[in-house]
């Protein structure tokens, strides 16, 4: 049998079984595939190498985030991450409106636009590495803060969620607009 015939056979048993597979069994097989998918980043068959390339981008960002809570003995406070093209940043800090959780607050040079609130680090770490946040930084915070964009962004946001709130009107709010 040709490489290309085992491969394809291997791919095929592979998403067979995981179609079919429980949660627990799921994750079985994806951690032993882990093991030897750096074999498979080249392959011929589309499909596995498509799992393996997964697998791939998965293992690296498990070692970052082991490597980030090591350096930061588990207390990512005030530790920022920044995407791939440099336009999208993250910094950790415990949450204000839920004392005792913690999150990861998103921003750019328009302002802050999203945030995810965990109970614990670990967990939005996982969650700001998944939004593709995956180089450390430092300063962007306090570079883009005080800047007009980022200050007329951050007004505009706040003057949305005081509209949804009820705090202000319809009227209110369009002829501040």
């Amino acid at each position: 049998m040709t490489e290309s015939k085992v491969t394809t056979t291997y791919a095929a048993c592979l998403l067979t079984y995981l179609r079919r597979a429980g949660p627990t069994s799921k994750a079985l097989v994806l951690s032993l595939f882990d093991e030897i998918a750096l074999f498979y980043t080249d392959s011929e068959d589309a499909l596995l190498r498509q799992f393996a390339l997964i697998a791939e981008r998965n293992m690296r960002a498990n070692d970052l985030k082991t490597q980030l809570l090591k350096a930061h003995n588990g207390d990512l406070t005030g530790v920022e991450l920044m995407s791939a093209d440099n336009s999208q940043f993250a910094i950790f800090l415990p949450d204000a409106s839920d004392p005792g959780r913690v999150r990861v607050q998103f921003f750019d040079h328009r302002g802050f636009f999203g945030h995810s609130t965990r109970d614990n680090f670990p967990e939005v770490l996982g969650e700001a590495l998944s939004s593709g946040m995956k180089t450390v930084t430092k300063g962007q915070l306090e570079r883009l803060a005080i800047t007009p964009e980022f200050i007329a962004g951050n007004a505009a946001a706040s003057r949305i969620a005081d509209l949804n709130a009820g705090k202000i009107t319809w009227a209110e709010f369009v002829s501040a607009a």
